[in-house]
């Protein structure tokens, strides 16, 4: 598979997976992804993205395909370059809905206007170009809309401006030269390859290809407009540059048509010169297809190179390079394409949508193959610069719809929703048919749009009732007059044929203000829409439907109460049937069938809803009153609004003598029963369970329970909130929790703290007998080590050490009243094996020891202050310039010798040098230390060129 860059185009990449490649990685592969590809092995974990600019290429996947061979699936991934992000080949993507002027704006700050609203292609660098912009932009890409303004913007057409996204998803804009190597680094000469000096010659096999197929005399552009009002624009070929003649001698005549509609009459002049330039002489392109898979280092697609090719005229005099001796007169073209192979020795990564890399080098199937490179010519979609067909525009609808207007009073009514079951308002809303603006009837009208919403004023005076469901805080925010108000509400709609001059709006709250206006659409393409009405605020009905007479109840008296069960049914038949707005029940009870409930009657209330009623629980009251005969009970529905429904049937029950289902207040010695419910039991001790064997209790003290043998085992003390408990106590029964007191712990006091998941777990524990308090906190185990810490009375451990033996194998911290020690031991020996640091009372070691082997370390001797060094001296050692001594020595036959640190000292160096002279005694010897530097010195003598050598040493001083 391949990659395709072509010059502000898509372009196009694809490669396969083996059928090696793991579930995991294909799971993570995901539509609108990126893949980078980079030349050399890339670790994408550690480069993170910073290979977004760093890749060779960045590419969307927008392809994911899977095919069996016999070695099991392979996948192909494919998709098109960062351009996308832009605007894809269907004109995809952030478009422009919204008409988006420019009034003598500035390069850069047009091109940042229309950069994707979505975010997905960011500003980068915008180079400033003279010239301001003056158009509207809306219904396009914005690859379309940046194309059309860098072409607006190229005044040179041998410094055209033109754009590029960054494999970072930003944009960079300019002329060429800001963008792209104006000065070639590359040549594609036949017959020759190689380098020399700073150039380049491509090796391959070169096709060149000429044609006048486009060859343009005269350009008329169509600009914006319709009928016989398009603008237009046109623009000349020089004489100098047609020199062809039709069969008669003529000069040749080839006039291009272009249509644009979304250019003004004030650029499209500008817009057919563009047009124009394109065409004024013979379209030229050479391919080279090359083994070489990697030029990126030489050339990049938009970079400027030498093409010489006189066998098909690509040789300008004009211009002069020598390559390897030979004088050429090649064409400046620039690459305009190039498609090169994914081979091995690349790194290919995949980006998801979090950020997370995924490395796909292992699992790609390389290929060999050429890179192929075109330079000049152009594409020849762009013989058609609008993308849209010529000729004669079809003559816009301009009229406009005036804003109807309603006709009042509205109709209204209220009924019961077959929908929600409560009552609902209607109105019956009428407007005027309106005309065209300009005073034209309307031929062409579609429809009307409707709205209305909840106002925040009701229009009739507020009565007390209405006040009492409000707090003064809540009245406070409107007025004497009307000090209820309401939050507007969001505007609903309706529509209606512009035939119609009437709509019926329902399911509206009644007695509540709603504000309402309406507008009219005609059938052009896009709608002309009128200017809404003026609105009118109404206000609904009031609820004045009463709920259906509800059955009659189920009623148990005795002589000081009666109980009533309902089931919310109609007097019709059913059950949980009445109305969805009911709000509760009144309770009218009397001696006789016959009587009228009124005030004097009425007994109570009893809570009745639609909840109650979709959940089926009946409604169930009690109600103390004393009665001597038998009781008449009726039921009267009252809605939210206070409407009432007509009473039941009379529902009898005689009087009852007080029995255990009814009864309010009892002392008794003695009570047995299966269930009990109380609010409030008044008990010296409850219990549960065996009583002298395993139960829980309550009593006075508190809660207590007690095992099979009678050992109190929990006590929750009532006066102070302690609790005392037997066993093991567990904060979860999986995942994160804290275990105190574990069954298998051997009963060692010992706390374990779990994670999310798994059965590791680290803890705290104080396994030591008799009456020495210890302490250990233990991390989980790994490989059969842990991180353990042992706390002692006399002394203290840190260490790495062997699970159950607690055995040191590596790191050490031991402390105690003489002094701390830092060791590396070995899981062998427990003996120092590595380095160690003892900060001892009276004196501290620093160094390294290994058992049979070195010993070096540092002595500080706390009773003298003295210093002790076992070991050798590094000789020669600067440690990048930051060594405090440095020694070294030099045989020296010729007199003077000359040292070097091997690195820049970071300070001043203060050397000592003495000489030993291999040959005899010398008397007054004199050493003598010069040029003395921050990255070496020189030394010599008195007695000149004698065998010997120099033994220095260097201070730094900072």
């Amino acid at each position: 598979m391949t990659v395709n860059e072509a010059l502000m185009k898509l372009g196009r990449w694809g490669f396969k997976l083996t059928a090696e490649t793991p579930r995991e990685v294909l799971d993570a592969i995901d539509y609108f992804g990126h893949v980078a590809i980079s030349t050399g092995r890339v670790d994408p974990r550690v480069a993170g993205d910073s290979l977004l600019r760093s890749a060779r290429y960045v590419g969307v996947v927008r392809v994911r395909q899977l095919a069996e061979v016999d070695s099991g699936a392979e996948s192909t991934l494919g998709g098109p370059g960062m351009a996308m992000w832009l605007g894809d080949e269907d004109k995809k993507g952030s478009v422009l809905e919204n008409a988006t002027p420019f009034a003598s704006g500035s390069f850069t700050s047009t091109v940042r206007a229309l950069l994707p609203y979505s975010g997905a292609v960011t500003e980068g660098t915008l180079h400033s170009v003279t010239g301001a912009y003056t158009n509207t932009h809306v219904y396009q890409d914005p690859r379309t809309a940046i194309d059309y303004v860098c072409g607006y913007f190229t005044a040179d057409t041998s410094d055209p401006v033109e754009w590029r996204v960054n494999g970072d998803g930003t944009l960079d804009a300019g002329h060429v030269s800001d963008l792209y190597e104006s000065t070639p680094r590359c040549a594609i000469v036949r017959r020759s390859e190689g380098v020399d000096m700073a150039l380049r010659a491509l090796a391959g096999k070169a096709s060149t290809a000429r044609d006048v197929d486009d060859f343009t005399t005269r350009v008329v552009l169509l600009a914006s407009g319709t009928g016989g009002s398009v603008a237009t624009g046109d623009a000349d070929i020089a004489p100098g540059l047609n020199g062809y003649l039709d069969l008669h001698g003529n000069p040749l005549v080839m006039t291009r048509l272009v249509s644009e509609s979304a250019t003004s009459g004030g650029n499209a002049a500008a817009r057919a010169q563009l047009a124009l330039n394109q065409f004024t002489k013979p379209r030229t392109q050479l391919t080279l297809s090359t083994n070489e898979y990697d030029v990126r280092g030489d050339v990049a697609v938009g970079d400027a190179v030498w093409v010489w090719s006189p066998d098909v005229g690509l040789e300008d005099q004009n211009n002069q390079i020598i390559h390897r001796g030979l004088r050429l007169h090649p064409v400046k073209l620039r690459l305009i394409e190039m498609t090169w192979p994914i081979s091995s020795g690349m790194s290919v990564a995949y980006r998801d949508k979090t950020g997370r890399w995924w490395d796909l080098t292992d699992y790609v199937r390389f290929e060999n193959g050429s890179t192929s490179l075109v330079v000049g010519g152009y594409d020849r979609s762009l013989t058609n610069s609008g993308g849209e067909p010529v000729g004669s525009r079809p003559v816009p609808d301009t009229s406009v719809p005036a804003a109807p207007v309603f006709v009042t009073p509205f109709v209204q009514a209220v009924y019961q929703s077959a929908i929600s079951g409560i009552t609902k308002a209607q109105v019956q809303v009428q407007w005027v048919k309106p005309n065209n603006t300009d005073g034209s009837l309307v031929l062409d009208g579609d429809h009307y749009e409707i709205q209305y919403r909840t106002g925040s004023t009701p229009i009739f005076p507020a009565t007390h009732g209405q006040m009492s469901a409000y707090t003064h805080g809540q009245l406070a925010a409107g007025t004497h007059a009307q000090p209820i108000t309401y939050e507007p509400g969001p505007w609903q709609s309706a529509y209606a044929s512009f035939d119609d001059t009437a709509q019926l709006l329902q399911e509206l709250t009644p007695g509540v203000p709603y504000d309402l206006r309406i507008r009219a659409f005609d059938n052009a393409t896009p709608p002309n829409v009128s200017a809404w009405s003026a609105t009118t605020t109404i206000q609904t009905n009031g609820d004045t439907i009463a709920p259906s007479t509800p059955a009659a109840p189920e009623v148990a008296a005795s002589r000081i109460a009666v109980q009533i069960t309902h089931t919310l049914g109609r007097s019709d038949g059913g059950e949980w049937n009445l109305e969805a707005d009911l709000n509760h029940l009144e309770i009218h009870a009397q001696y006789t069938p016959s009587f009228f409930p009124d005030d004097t009657t009425r007994i109570g209330k009893l809570l009745a809803n639609n909840g109650m009623m979709l959940g089926e629980i009946p409604a169930v009251g009690t109600f103390p009153v004393e009665f001597v005969d038998d009781v008449y009970i009726k039921i009267i529905a009252v809605d939210d609004a206070g409407n009432k429904s007509s009473p039941s049937v009379a529902a009898q029950s005689s009087v009852l003598l007080i029995d255990d289902a009814h009864i309010s207040d009892l002392t008794v010695s003695k009570i047995t029963a299966g269930t009990m419910t109380a609010q409030v039991v008044n008990a010296g001790r409850i219990w549960s369970g065996t009583d002298g064997g395993a139960r829980m209790q309550l009593v006075a003290a508190g809660l207590e329970a007690y095992n099979a043998s009678n050992t109190k085992t929990v006590a929750i003390n009532a006066s102070d909130g302690t609790i005392e408990a037997v066993g093991t106590i567990t904060t979860g029964l999986t995942g994160k929790r804290i275990v105190l007191n574990p069954v298998d712990s051997g009963r060692v006091p010992e706390i374990r703290f779990f994670p999310d998941a798994g059965s590791s777990y680290g803890y705290i524990n104080s396994p030591a007998a008799g009456s020495t308090a210890t302490l250990g906190m233990n991390s989980g185990a790994s490989g059969g080590f842990q991180t353990t810490v042992w706390l002692f009375p006399g002394d203290g451990r840190l260490s790495y050490s062997q699970v159950g033996t607690g055995t040191a194998a590596g790191g050490s911290c031991s402390v105690n009243s003489g002094g701390a020690h830092v060791e590396n031991l070995s899981l062998a020996t427990g003996q120092r094996n590595g380095g160690f640091l003892w900060a001892l009372s009276s004196e501290a070691y620093f160094g390294v020891h290994y058992p049979g082997g070195v010993d070096a370390f540092h002595h500080v001797d706390g009773s003298n202050g003295r210093h002790g060094f076992k070991g050798a001296l590094e000789q020669g050692n600067s440690y990048s310039g930051q060594a405090a001594l440095w020694w070294n020595y030099t045989v020296a036959g010729g007199g003077a010798a000359n040292f070097a640190y091997g690195a820049t000292m970071t300070g001043t160096m203060i050397v000592l040098a003495s000489w030993t002279d291999h040959t005899s005694y010398l008397k007054d010897t004199v050493c003598n230390v010069y040029n003395n530097a921050s990255t070496g010195f020189s030394v010599g003598n008195s007695v000149g060129a004698r065998n010997g050598h120099y033994g220095v040493q260097a201070m730094r001083f900072v």
